[in-house]
């Protein structure tokens, strides 16, 4: 470990002066924001600014820059950072940032950094020198104040990439959690907005002319049975606050309060993930779901169901729809009252519907909690890890791989990633399911410049047997790996006749139907959700030879495992390349790149399946 003083080894310069009128259109720009939530910067930024040329020079961002907040209403929110791991052509930075660019190449390695000036070491050197007038402010004389404790450079690569793998895999968990709440909105759109939840023959019911009945309350029709409620409907109450001197930083329980997770503290007052509502200060009228065993602050208004029969998802969702913004009151102090709460209305489903919703719900809402809970765990890992790495008290292999692959698993709940729940799709309907799963496969895919012929039908083929779903699987050899010759001569006929799709110079073309494959997805695939959108995630960066390496490499090994014969990555590798003449145009490491990325990546087969039909020949 070697101190440096941070002014010798990067070089301050100030962000951009910029006026209202610039805001919203031009190119890319860093706001205080983005850079105050994460580590790294976004792979875009989307936020926007005009800006000329020169300015797009003298502002920059290229790889290696740290990014620091420049002034904040508190000295523990001053300079934090993030790092830039690619360059950004064009983009400037706020004026509320400074931007520190190294001097050298050889002392300190950008993603070692990210995490470095995140830490409590570096943040109390941070505290410790700042300026504290009515605002906390980092400038220039602060910066020469600023010691790095550092250990040698290579060191730092093996620990920053090391950290780094593990923030991708949160990314990703983000990703999949985004997603998985955009599933939890359709399907409320569908049921409780355009009022088309499955029938009893299982159709949509508005759009299949079901009876509608104008509520006067209202002023519009609503499904017959349905009712109007106020919210006194709901159980609604405020807990008891704590003062931020009573959290305790190492604390086991989540604090939520005005601005969602303020703090953590050693006792919970809510056992149960309860549905919030803040209403006290800027944050005033957004909806939180809590954690289980957490703390909930009279911040935070908990809106709780008097029926059993309705998910705490269902009131998640319909207060988004509920006009909250509306019963906002205060002018210094924005509030919103229990009084005022209690004025809204909303329409209560028939009992059958609501618990229809909740079957259908909560696989996602499951789902979405364990993979937080993975998201914990990782951080805390990643959090432990880099004073362990940095004292010498843990160290890093020359390669770095196995240990990082360790070190992720450990931290994952395996049964998410390893074991297939049941989907139970009835048989006449697998047909249906397998074109639904094609088309949530094409609405993710369709810009990907990769997405071919090819790259979906290894996709839908690793797709339904990681999730081990019997969708009249047909697979046989093709040149190019695992191929349903049916099934693919079908699909863009069944895409039409669905209107979800139509596909003119190999390119899909979204048609009327498209948005509900999202609701028919959700219907037949949410038990398996989150291993799908992971899968789908990490596919969605590779080529069409990637995409089939890996495809052929899951087949021949699946085969084997069915054969019960031995495996080996010699035995791959060797099957691979008896699969079709096709094949030799791949190199050794390019199977075996492909290998480890199915390990890495957990997507190892477990005999799921029938052996798959040889061809008559190759191709």
């Amino acid at each position: 470990m070697k101190s440096y003083k941070f002014s010798d080894l990067y070089a301050m310069s100030s962000g951009i002066s910029t006026k209202p009128e610039q805001a919203g259109h031009g190119a890319p720009f860093l706001s205080f924001k983005t850079v105050f939530n994460s580590h790294f910067l976004p792979d875009a930024l989307t936020d926007l600014m005009a800006t000329t040329k020169d300015e797009q020079a003298i502002y920059s961002i290229q790889e290696g820059d740290i990014f620091l907040t420049r002034t904040s209403e508190t000295l523990n929110e001053l300079g934090m950072s993030s790092v830039a791991v690619k360059d950004y052509p064009k983009a400037t930075f706020s004026g509320f940032l400074k931007r520190v660019r190294p001097k050298q190449t050889d002392i300190t390695y950008h993603k070692f950094m990210a995490f470095y000036l995140r830490s409590d070491l570096f943040r109390k050197t941070m505290t410790n020198n700042a300026i504290m007038t009515l605002r906390a402010s980092l400038n220039e004389q602060i910066f020469s104040y600023l010691d790095l404790l550092l250990p040698p450079f290579e060191e730092q690569k093996k620990i920053g990439d090391l950290l780094f793998s593990i923030h991708e895999k949160i990314e990703l968990n983000n990703r999949i959690i985004a997603e998985l709440e955009q599933m939890a909105k359709t399907l409320y759109d569908y049921w409780f907005v355009q009022f088309d939840f499955p029938d009893a023959n299982e159709k949509p019911y508005k759009s299949s002319g079901g009876k509608m009945l104008y509520n006067e309350i209202l002023k519009r029709e609503i499904p017959e049975g349905w009712e109007v409620k106020g919210f006194s409907f709901f159980d609604i109450y405020q807990s008891q606050t704590i003062s931020e001197k009573e959290m305790i930083n190492d604390g086991e329980y989540f604090v939520f309060g005005a601005n969602g997770i303020v703090g953590k503290y050693d006792k919970y007052n809510h056992e149960e993930s309860e549905i919030v509502v803040t209403c006290r200060g800027n944050s005033c009228g957004n909806i939180l779901r809590t954690i289980p065993k957490s703390w909930i602050t009279g911040n935070a208004m908990v809106i709780k169901s008097t029926s059993t029969e309705m998910h705490s998802e269902f009131i998640f969702q319909m207060l988004h729809w509920a006009g909250l913004s509306k019963i906002i009151t205060g002018s210094g102090q924005p509030q919103i009252t229990r009084t005022n709460i209690e004025t809204l209305k909303f329409i209560l489903p028939s009992s059958s519907v609501l618990i229809h919703f909740s079957d259908k719900i909560k696989s996602v809402v499951d789902r979405k909690y364990i993979i937080f809970q993975q998201n914990q765990q990782l951080a805390a890992l990643r959090d432990w890890l880099l004073p362990m790495l940095m004292n010498g008290q843990v160290t890093v292999n020359d390669s770095g791989a196995s240990y990082e692959a360790d070190a992720l698993i450990a931290a994952t709940p395996q049964k998410a990633h390893i074991t297939a729940e049941p989907l139970n799709i009835p048989a006449n309907k697998k047909a249906f399911a397998k074109q639904v799963l094609a088309g949530k496969i094409v609405a993710i895919f369709i810009a990907d410049p990769n997405f071919t012929e090819i790259k979906f039908q290894k996709v839908q083929f690793l797709a339904e047997h990681l999730i081990e779903a019997d969708l009249n699987l047909n697979y046989y050899y093709q040149a190019a790996g695992p191929y349903d010759n049916r099934f693919m001569h079908t699909i863009y006929d069944d895409f039409r006749k669905q209107k979800w799709f139509d596909c003119k110079d190999k390119q899909f073309i979204p048609m009327e139907n498209q948005g509900k494959i999202e609701e028919y997805y959700l219907g037949y695939f949410a038990p398996a959700q989150s291993r799908l959108s992971t899968l789908f995630e990490i596919l969605n960066q590779l080529t069409e030879a990637e995409t089939e390496i890996i495809a052929t490499l899951y087949a021949v090994w699946n085969n084997r495992i069915i054969e019960a014969r031995q495996t080996t990555d010699e035995e791959l590798i060797a099957d691979f390349y008896k699969w079709s003449d096709r094949k030799q145009r791949y190199s050794i490491a390019q199977i075996e790149s492909g290998l480890q990325f199915l390990k890495m990546n957990q997507i190892q087969p477990r005999g799921f399946g029938q052996l798959l039909k040889r061809a008559k020949s190759k191709k």
